[in-house]
């Protein structure tokens, strides 16, 4: 059952396309693994899947920094790349994961 949802609906396990968005941007990943809610789009993704969906988050953000008029950035990107590589997987999994 969907967490995310929290009204029985039933998730379902295969292999999906998502779209990752951040700020105005967004880029698809492609056979996401995991349990899908067909109701909010969420993911209970398979070992090593959200991996993949950090890695194209990642590559937006840089995408957001190099496009940024005068080197300027949005702030949260500016606040990841102070952080450790850790660090920001971490909070991205855990924006991700929602607490799971």
């Amino acid at each position: 059952m969907c967490r995310q949802c929290n009204d029985g609906t039933e998730m379902s396990y295969g292999k999906k396309d998502m779209t990752i968005t951040y700020g105005v941007m967004s880029r698809p990943v492609f056979a996401v693994a995991g349990w899908h809610c067909p109701v909010c789009k969420e993911c209970e993704f398979d070992l090593g899947e959200g991996m993949r969906c950090v890695e194209t988050l990642e590559a937006m953000m840089q995408d957001g920094v190099q496009a940024a008029p005068n080197g300027t950035a949005v702030p949260d990107v500016v606040a990841l790349q102070g952080s450790s590589w850790h660090d920001m997987v971490k909070s991205i999994t855990q924006w991700f994961t929602r607490g799971r």
